[in-house]
């Protein structure tokens, strides 16, 4: 094959089709990075399912992955960990409302003005890093189609 034949076969450039103001890349990397999980037959009938932890930046397109067999509170500390090693430690993270990342405030906490955290929060929390959580499925699917994100895999 020559380098000719190379250029042929890279992949078209992907525009957004027109994401509105509020879902528009950040500017930098780490400024927001998605982290989810996705769970499939990764190695097809050679091994059991499992659950990808991926992270994205926002404004890159930058992955990191880890494969796990869970979504669990160590899964993502240990990916995000992987991250900041590689990247250094993200401004926010764009996540959906699992218990791992966050939780919705009861009656009581909201007249307190408390915002409750999960494991992960206080971990986040400490590093300084915003957990944002997708407002609906509809909110994580738009996100996840202008980065090239699947839940089938990435």
């Amino acid at each position: 094959m020559s380098p000719s034949d190379l250029d042929i076969m890279e992949p078209p450039a992907w525009t957004p089709a027109g994401p509105s103001p509020a879902a528009s890349a950040q500017g930098a990397l780490g400024e927001l990075v998605q982290l989810d999980g996705s769970f499939h037959a990764w190695f097809e009938q050679r091994g059991p399912r499992g659950c990808l932890m991926n992270m994205v930046d926002d404004a890159t397109s930058q992955t990191h992955s880890r494969l796990g067999q869970e979504e669990t509170t160590w899964d993502a500390a240990a990916v995000l960990r992987l991250w900041i090693e590689n990247y250094g430690v993200p401004l926010a993270l764009y996540t959906d409302w699992k218990n791992v990342y966050k939780v919705a405030s009861t009656p009581q906490q909201e007249l307190r003005g408390e915002t409750p955290l999960t494991e992960f929060g206080r971990m986040c929390a400490r590093l300084g890093i915003r957990i944002i959580g997708a407002s609906s499925p509809q909110a994580k699917g738009a996100w996840n189609a202008r980065t090239g994100c699947t839940k089938t895999g990435w």
